[in-house]
């Protein structure tokens, strides 16, 4: 995790240790992490300055510096290989980064029309960069061409496990605060937070408009972000001002019939 004061923390999920402190020395605006087959790991922190800093484990001393515009970096994300970094900038462009010879280099940058992204996700199978941005558009980039896809046929064709994704309340305003939303990657679990530390839990997408769920007061200010794990069976949620860090377990409805009987309709 990362945030204002310039330094990127590491946790162990299972003990909650402190692992290691990495400082930046600016504002971290966006943060991805690769784990690699071999061992090890990947940081790529966004600054509001614009640029991108990559570490490869604690050993790296001096890590490396890509420049990505000049205004606030708003996401980062790797591919499922670790190939290829997508970073997206609030001076509407979003750069591609491919690992070659041990560093990453630059490819292409492309440019939206309208609008600036705010999330980037990798498909499965790293074919496609699906884009949201400050206008509530789903937009899909092919990482090959770089042209952007605006067809809905397009995106329905388009499959990805894992997806996180941020709202926004107000279309006009850059600095307008982003709803959280992080999608279930073995289940069709949707998990959400909002402006009043709430974090939201439905099973599906279709019981999140009638709102058939569960919502907890969770922090003490905006949730910044929520993302569950890979297994979907712990959901992590991080909160702005209150600088707090919470992690919940989610178990199927038959865990909890089994612990404390049978639950009513309204229970469950």
């Amino acid at each position: 995790m990362a945030g204002d004061s310039g330094a990127v923390l590491t946790f162990d999920m299972a003990t909650k240790e402190l692992i290691d402190v990495w400082q930046v020395g600016t504002k971290v605006t966006a943060l991805a992490s690769l784990s690699l087959e071999e061992g090890g790991f990947v940081v790529c922190a966004g600054t509001i300055e614009g640029n991108i800093i990559i570490r490869q484990d604690w050993e790296e001393i001096i890590p490396r510096q890509h420049q990505c515009g000049i205004k606030a970096v708003t996401d980062c994300c790797f591919s499922h290989n670790g190939a290829l970094i997508a970073v997206a900038s609030s001076d509407k462009h979003i750069y591609l980064f491919q690992f070659n010879d041990g560093d990453y280099v630059k490819l292409a940058a492309c440019r939206l029309d309208t609008g600036f992204p705010i999330s980037l996700n990798f498909s499965e199978d790293s074919k496609r960069i699906v884009i949201c941005t400050n206008q509530r558009k789903l937009l899909l980039l092919d990482p090959v061409t770089f042209q952007l896809m605006f067809r809905v046929e397009d995106l329905s064709q388009c499959y990805w496990s894992t997806w996180l994704g941020r709202y926004p309340l107000v279309t006009k305003a850059a600095n307008s605060n982003l709803i959280p939303i992080s999608l279930g990657n073995l289940s069709n679990i949707v998990t959400a937070g909002d402006d009043y530390g709430n974090v939201y839990f439905w099973k599906d997408v279709d019981s999140v408009k009638p709102h058939i769920g569960v919502n907890v007061l969770a922090h003490m200010s905006p949730v910044q972000m929520v993302e569950l794990t890979k297994d979907d069976s712990r959901l992590v949620t991080f909160g702005a001002a209150d600088q707090s860090i919470m992690q919940w377990r989610i178990k199927p409805i038959e865990e909890v019939e089994l612990e404390s009987g049978p639950l009513s309709r309204a229970e469950s």
